[in-house]
């Protein structure tokens, strides 16, 4: 039998236990049962783990092997109670507590299997390995006159009012809403933690990702195709009811340029481009755009600010970043063993990984040809870049987590330090005896998931 097969084909379909067995039978068998993308799967079957947040290629048997005692790190911005921390001490104590600049565990959060952490405006999601999502701080503090429960501060972790049986696969957090997908290609998004609203297709689609932008989200199919979704309702109480959403909105792929008639040249390559048969296959939510990765390795920017406009000027809306895509075609299948690129963002700024070569930042108002921002301390072993407002966290394969940007009352985890650079990327100490495997930052707070090194 061809090794290609075993590893690919049979391994796979092993349990732990009789794979680890297998492995101490011999030098073959114990190299490829240490395959990282054998262990990769496992870490995303058994631990409900969305590889759409990290690009990670190494350390994957590791934090299989630890998962399952997890920590939860929470600092920063926390007038507002949205850190999840106990209140402690007395009134003046409670009430200096006005931030923490510091890496602090979340202790109610121990042991209930957290696999993704992230981060809104003014609050964090977080996703166990049971497809349960656990929500803390506020969801919308800009008050616009109308009575909502997104402005309720929920000061623990409480778990999001999903309907009973609901397992959440993946999920992503705008400035004030989350939207998540779950093991029966249901769409569910939310303000607040107790009422949530289902997002149905009139049609049959089979769902890859959600993407919650700042001020809407987008649904990308398996096919390639992005389905922009308006925000949640306001809900005013509890006992309001939230009716499904049926989904009319605008929708892109990149097939459709080809076939715009507003395109310059409607051939196989256009201006933007795009070439036949390539399709997106990843996309990151900004503040008014996407940043969508394609099949051949393309990086693409897409305005969703005005949806209207992807029916009535589809070409004007699409612009094709060079300096961030591949200069050969690549294979970026979702899932694929050999994918070459991954993106993320949030707010205005977002990042390209590739397999070689340095960590690519970019901002959503730089022009199409604007050269990538590279940082020394980014050229390599990087598997996940996150955006605050003001302040932005990388994490290595190693599992250190390093911070730069504006002090954001102590997101950036160095201590009340308000004098450093902010173009200084340093490492956050306060985890340098853990293992750092996921991060969630936003507004002027930041989280991370830890796993002990020993």
């Amino acid at each position: 039998m061809p090794l290609t097969v075993l590893s690919q084909h049979i391994l796979p379909l092993l349990d732990v236990k009789t794979l680890l067995q297998l492995q101490s039978t011999c030098r073959t068998f114990y190299a490829l049962g240490s395959d990282e993308y054998l262990w990769k799967q496992r870490v995303c079957w058994d631990y409900n783990y969305s590889t759409d947040l990290s690009f990670r290629h190494k350390g994957w048997k590791v934090l299989y092997s630890r998962l399952e005692h997890a920590k939860v790190y929470t600092w920063g911005q926390n007038e507002d109670r949205r850190l999840g921390h106990p209140l402690s001490g007395g009134y003046y104590a409670r009430h200096s507590q006005t931030y923490v600049s510091t890496p602090k565990e979340l202790i109610s959060l121990r042991g209930k299997g957290i696999v993704t952490l992230l981060s809104g405006g003014w609050s964090f999601h977080a996703l166990d390995k049971e497809g349960r999502v656990w929500m803390w701080g506020t969801m919308q503090q800009e008050y616009d006159g109308i009575r909502s429960l997104s402005r309720y501060c929920v000061e623990k972790p409480t778990l999001v009012g999903l309907p009973p049986g609901t397992r959440i696969l993946s999920l992503s957090c705008g400035r004030s809403h989350a939207i998540a997908l779950d093991d029966n290609n249901n769409v569910w998004q939310w303000n607040n933690c107790w009422k949530v609203q289902r997002v149905v297709f009139p049609f049959a689609v089979t769902i890859a990702q959600v993407s919650a932008n700042w001020k809407a989200s987008v649904v990308l199919s398996s096919t390639g195709t992005l389905y922009t979704v308006p925000l949640p309702p306001h809900v005013a109480t509890e006992a309001d009811n939230v009716p499904d959403l049926l989904w009319e909105g605008a929708y892109f792929s990149l097939d459709r340029l080809l076939q715009d008639p507003t395109s310059p040249q409607a051939t196989e390559v256009v201006v933007t481009g795009v070439e036949k048969g390539d399709f997106i296959v990843q996309v990151a939510g900004l503040e008014t755009c996407v940043i969508a990765l394609s099949l051949y390795g393309k990086i693409f920017k897409i305005a969703t600010e005005n949806p209207a406009l992807l029916e009535s000027s589809l070409s004007e809306q699409v612009a094709l970043l060079a300096p961030f895509s591949s200069t050969t075609q690549e294979n970026n299948r979702r899932h694929h063993k050999g994918v070459r690129r991954c993106v993320s963002g949030a707010f205005k700024q977002f990042a390209v990984y590739t397999t070689q070569g340095p960590v690519m930042l970019g901002h959503q108002n730089n022009d199409a040809d604007a050269v990538p921002l590279q940082r020394e301390a980014l050229q390599d072993d990087i598997c996940n870049v996150s955006f605050g407002d003001y302040h932005t966290g990388a994490l290595t394969h190693q599992g250190t987590l390093l911070t730069w940007g504006s002090f954001s009352a102590g997101a950036l985890g160095h201590g009340d330090n308000r004098e450093r650079d902010e173009e200084s990327v340093s490492r956050v100490d306060a985890l340098a005896n853990e293992f750092v495997f996921g991060i969630g930052f936003g507004g002027w707070q930041s989280g991370a998931l830890t796993i002990s090194k020993e």
